[in-house]
């Protein structure tokens, strides 16, 4: 995710605003962290994700639109047929596996539709172990051993 060219559209946010920030970071650590590089490979430039809690499961829905319904299907296959290769590659458990194993691929017209689904515990520590690893590489990356730290609160109750 280009950060210069990406917004939240906090007008549509709603629930706690501190878990409104983590989903934030979260979205931001996993465009950081190069999972979704392969959706420029297949021409896709432009998404929207909507990340939705519920007390059951965390979800995230990557949508694009798409020039026609066919171009749409031709993705739908070609993300699907990544995430069939990943599955094979990556051993379980892993956190790239557990991504893989809760992703499904549809389309609706012209709209190419990513869908992330975890149980709500699994995704939990799984967003804080990749906000814990981006803090970590921003602290190396601070001029003159300069450290700044921020930290989500995970105890369960969100």
């Amino acid at each position: 995710l280009d950060r210069t060219k990406s917004k939240f559209d906090v007008a549509k946010s709603s629930g706690d605003p501190k878990m409104i920030d983590v989903g934030k970071a979260a979205l931001e650590a996993v465009g950081d962290s190069g999972y979704l590089t392969y959706l420029k490979t297949f021409g896709i430039d432009q998404i929207t994700a909507t990340l939705t809690q519920d007390d059951k499961q965390i979800t995230v829905v990557i949508t694009s639109p798409t020039k026609t319904p066919e171009r749409a299907k031709t993705l739908e296959s070609l993300v699907g047929g990544v995430i069939t290769l990943g599955k094979v590659r990556d051993e379980n458990p892993s956190d790239e596996r557990t991504l893989l194993d809760g992703a499904k691929v549809g389309s609706d017209g012209k709209t190419f539709i990513l869908n992330f689904s975890l149980p709500k515990d699994i995704a939990q520590a799984l967003i804080n172990k990749k906000l814990q690893e981006a803090q970590a590489k921003k602290q190396q990356a601070q001029p003159n051993g300069e450290t700044t730290t921020k930290t989500a609160n995970n105890n369960g109750s969100h």
